[in-house]
């Protein structure tokens, strides 16, 4: 990694390619993203947002929880925050980890994503152990985990394939042509956060991921859905996941995600043998 950290990697990169939030130029935007987003009933242009930079815990970027855990997501949904300065890297971190508000149930994707990351990451954290612990287990706890939940939130990556918000009602999914546009990006970026551990989240970011990616793996014998692939110059776990939003997020591997859970204590073991080409 840079000794300038992640952030400026990545607001380097934004503006390289005219995807940064301040002085946003991206060439796709009208031509491509916009006239694909006025055929969809309920679009107003107004809510059309530019990009919002991805999300890098700061002890993600420390390496302090001794696995680096990213989400590759889908597309930003419903844009809070509009002004571009609101959008840059820095300012995802400090409004997602400076935020005294409970980490809420009803917002299904980024409180179960929150979740699983803990069921991981406790495996290399003594304090997200502990906060485990606290919690009690996994499901049925909502009251308590929306206090404890975020203390996990500096220990992960969140990217999205799409970086800008159409802000369409219900929070629907971006159409194919933003994430046809936007997934190049992905390839390039994606080596920058040096992660261990990539998660996608739903059937359009797998997608996203295995074009930015040379070739896949088979790694485990729990679950067809974990892989490894070649990212930049090392090897990174895959596990191939539906969207928080679909009901077989739940059920895919096991109680508490299990089977995710020790492919991932596997991989690292493995990464840290001698000799292992991991």
């Amino acid at each position: 990694m840079s000794q300038a950290g992640l952030l400026p990697l990545l607001t380097s990169f934004y503006k390289d390619n005219r995807i940064y939030s301040i002085n946003f130029g991206c060439e796709n935007r009208d031509e491509h993203c916009l006239k694909a987003a006025k055929r969809i009933k309920g679009f107003c242009p107004t809510n059309f947002v530019e990009a919002k930079a991805s999300y890098v815990g700061s002890k993600y970027e420390q390496r302090i929880g001794g696995c680096r855990l990213l989400f590759l997501s889908l597309d930003p949904g419903e844009a809070e925050h509009r002004q571009p300065e609101e959008r840059t890297p820095e300012a995802v971190r400090s409004q997602t980890e400076d935020s005294q508000v409970p980490l809420q149930a009803k917002w299904v994707h980024w409180y179960w994503t929150t979740m699983l990351a803990l069921q991981i990451l406790k495996e290399f954290s003594p304090e997200l152990r502990q906060v485990a612990e606290q919690l009690g287990g996994c499901k049925g706890v909502a009251s308590v985990a929306e206090s404890l939940l975020r203390a996990v939130t500096p220990f992960f990556a969140h990217v999205n394939v799409v970086k800008c918000s159409l802000g369409l009602p219900g929070n629907a999914q971006a159409p194919s042509e933003m994430y046809k546009r936007s997934r190049g990006y992905l390839k390039p970026e994606l080596p920058l956060l040096e992660p261990d551990v990539v998660i996608t989240q739903g059937k359009d970011a797998a997608a996203a991921f295995v074009l930015a990616v040379p070739e896949t793996h088979p790694f485990s014998e729990y679950n067809d859905r974990i892989k490894t692939a070649s990212l930049g110059d090392h090897e990174v776990l895959w596990i191939k996941m539906h969207h928080p939003r679909n009901g077989c997020f739940f059920t895919e591997a096991g109680p508490d995600w299990k089977d995710y859970v020790l492919a991932v204590q596997s991989f690292m073991a493995r990464r840290e043998l001698p000799g292992s080409d991991i």
